[in-house]
């Protein structure tokens, strides 16, 4: 990679030769060959096979770390030209498209199912252990300060809204008083087009009203009669 070697670039990957994928892809392929290192469990290797199990899977780690430090680069690129192109625009936002796709923890690309975080959707993983240890490690952070900027590109765009104000215990209090007094007034001229004058408050006010509705409640009866 110092050298100016290309990670990326895409080789034949197993017997056949009909699949290609990146470097990582065909160590992967070599590492799962032996079949008695990379197939049995852990504790059930010798101290020399250990240290062989050891020593390959931290080669596998170094060249998916520059794998993906490779790919950071080259996307944040071209995500900078984006961003300057479509400066301005007014279309509704979409999903963050990938440059190129691969696990994010093992940089595998080939013969794997990847999906991506449902919360950022710029990184992929190709099984469920990947993604709890890449979560754990490092992702968490970059999703989090990649929904940041995407959320502080979205409020951008969007017309400021003005502060509204939030009532006091006092003011809901005074607005709660003013509507009684309003319907109470309200009651009071309904009463006096009615019966000629406003009725009096209490169980005084509600008698009056019940003695002057009587009457004229009687005298339609005989009118219907």
């Amino acid at each position: 990679m110092a050298m100016g070697g290309n990670i990326m670039a895409q080789v034949p990957v197993g017997k056949s030769g009909k699949h290609t994928g990146t470097a990582v892809d065909y160590a992967m392929h070599v590492f799962y060959q032996d079949k008695r290192i990379a197939h049995t469990p852990f504790h059930a290797l010798t101290p020399a096979e250990r240290e062989i199990y050891m020593a390959r899977t931290n080669l596998l780690n170094h060249m998916a770390t520059l794998l993906r430090e490779e790919v950071q680069q080259r996307e944040a690129a071209a995500r900078l030209l984006e961003d300057q192109e479509v400066d301005g625009d007014t279309k509704k936002p979409q999903k963050p498209k990938m440059l190129f796709k691969y696990c994010n923890e093992c940089g595998r690309s080939a013969g794997v199912k990847l999906s991506p975080c449902t919360r950022c959707y710029t990184v992929s993983f190709c099984s469920q252990r990947c993604k709890l240890k890449a979560w754990t490690n490092r992702h968490r952070r970059e999703c989090i300060k990649l929904e940041n900027k995407r959320q502080e590109k979205k409020d951008a765009k969007l017309p400021s809204i003005p502060a509204v104000k939030k009532q006091t215990k006092q003011e809901i209090a005074a607005a709660k008083k003013s509507e009684a007094a309003q319907s109470k007034a309200k009651k009071r001229s309904v009463s006096k087009d009615i019966f000629g004058k406003a009725p009096k408050s209490g169980k005084e006010g509600d008698q009056e009203i019940i003695s002057h509705s009587l009457p004229r409640l009687v005298n339609l009866q005989h009118s219907q009669i």
